[in-house]
């Protein structure tokens, strides 16, 4: 004998400004699925892509953005002005 344990879904209720519910629509409508189901996988991706409650540690910024920020050296006065005010 076989047991099958079924997870319900939950139903949350967002609110959305009229524009972004009706690209929201637009777009399920599309990908051939609901509003729902658009979430749905939006957030998965989302905390599959480490973006989840770990997205604002500072160590998840880091990573993120590594090597893609450069300094240039050059003379700005208003960069020179900050920081002399701040002590940098």
């Amino acid at each position: 004998m076989y047991c099958y344990r079924m997870h319900m879904k939950k139903r949350v209720t967002l609110t959305l400004d009229p524009e972004v519910s009706a690209r929201a629509k637009y777009l399920a409508r599309s990908r051939h699925t609901s509003v729902s189901g658009l979430v749905e996988s939006l957030l998965k991706q989302a905390s599959d892509s480490g973006l989840s409650t770990q997205g604002n540690s500072p160590t998840c910024f880091v990573q993120r953005w590594l090597g893609r920020l450069h300094v240039t050296r050059r003379n700005d006065p208003r960069a020179d002005q900050l920081k002399k005010k701040y002590s940098l």
